[in-house]
């Protein structure tokens, strides 16, 4: 139950991240100010790293990614050696 919370207060701060960039027209990814939002309420005292620490190794989700790039291998090479 404790990484469902920090899960969601990761997506909370993604989801802020969405809203300022739809307030605010500027050229920066909504993801990288959700991000910039989490950085700075982390930097000034505002959310407790422990609160966020189990699940902010993001490490897990690149095991995901390369089981599927393992995966697909042959076809990915039959794709990108087809010019």
């Amino acid at each position: 139950m404790e990484y469902i919370k920090q899960i969601f207060l990761i997506f909370l701060f993604a989801l802020a991240g969405e809203a300022l960039s739809l307030l605010i027209p500027i050229a920066i990814p909504r993801s990288v100010i959700g991000m910039v939002l989490l950085f700075f309420s982390l930097h000034f005292g505002w959310l407790e790293m422990e609160k966020v620490a189990d699940v902010g190794n993001f490490n897990y989700l690149f095991n995901f990614s390369g089981y599927y790039s393992t995966k697909n291998k042959n076809k990915a090479k039959k794709v990108l050696l087809k010019r």
